[in-house]
């Protein structure tokens, strides 16, 4: 099934809302450009999926909401240098206290090494104020993907890539 797609400049978190709304035909024009631009999948106030993307900076990432409108993931990638492929280079996974509550319990962080299948992963308790640090290894081959072509994201949208 198919996904409404919106586009706009960058999506505003605090108003829920598109910052600089764009029509399709100017956002290809700042894709083909490489220029930032903002996909907003599923709705306008409750998005599914907002991808940001700028390719001049070799830059992209996909934020996951869940059906309560929280944004539960964010993937970052960034470009390999002398490469088109693009790793993932940080990961965000946010638990909430409830399941309607938009205050944060725990999240956990993983900054992965471009070169090696080094991660350090941070996990912030919010309620205790805690954070605990450790190295894991996850394997950078599965996390490798090429720059998404305009208007098809679907290859970017998995969460559960690491």
């Amino acid at each position: 099934m198919k996904k409404d797609i919106f586009y706009c400049e960058q999506w505003s978190y605090g108003y829920k809302k598109l910052h600089k709304p764009f029509s399709e035909k100017q956002a290809e024009e700042k894709h083909i450009k490489g220029e930032l631009y903002t996909a907003v999948i599923g709705s306008v106030t409750q998005p599914e999926y907002v991808i940001t993307l700028r390719e001049e900076v070799g830059f992209f990432s996909v934020n996951f909401f869940d059906k309560f409108g929280r944004d539960y993931l964010t993937h970052q990638f960034q470009k390999y240098s002398n490469s088109n492929y693009y790793f993932l280079s940080t990961a965000v996974w946010r638990d909430y206290i409830t399941l309607e509550s938009h205050d944060l319990a725990e999240g956990y962080t993983y900054f992965f090494n471009e070169n090696t299948d080094d991660c350090y992963v941070l996990k912030e308790d919010f309620i205790n104020n805690e954070r605990y640090e450790k190295t894991e290894l996850y394997p950078q081959k599965d996390k490798v993907i090429l720059f998404p072509k305009f208007g098809e994201y679907d290859l970017v949208l998995n969460p559960d890539i690491i």
